[in-house]
């Protein structure tokens, strides 16, 4: 609940009314399931967007809204309400 309510009220409210306030935006977590990538957060509220192609993912990336192509080239970071980037996730080999 309390997480919730930071995420998707909170943080949201200080990027309009205190730009000068800055703060960390969570890495996401990947997982692979049946060849598929699973991306999730630790706070809600911000945007999951990817890229294919081994570049950085842009605040025009495609959302990831469920899952994702298994890939080597697959990167993953979340967005803030003013198209901030945090830490970019990768697969890595295991």
């Amino acid at each position: 609940m309390f997480a919730n309510v930071v995420g998707k009220r909170e943080l949201p409210r200080l990027d309009r009314e205190a730009a000068a306030w800055s703060y960390r935006i969570p890495t996401p977590g990947l997982k692979v399931v049946d060849g598929q990538v699973r991306a999730s957060l630790e706070i809600p509220g911000f945007v999951v967007r990817y890229t294919t192609d081994g570049t950085e993912p842009t605040p025009t990336s495609p959302e990831a809204r469920g899952p994702m192509p298994a890939s080597p080239q697959l990167r993953v970071a979340a967005f803030d309400t003013t198209g901030r980037k945090g830490h970019t996730a990768r697969l890595t080999a295991r």
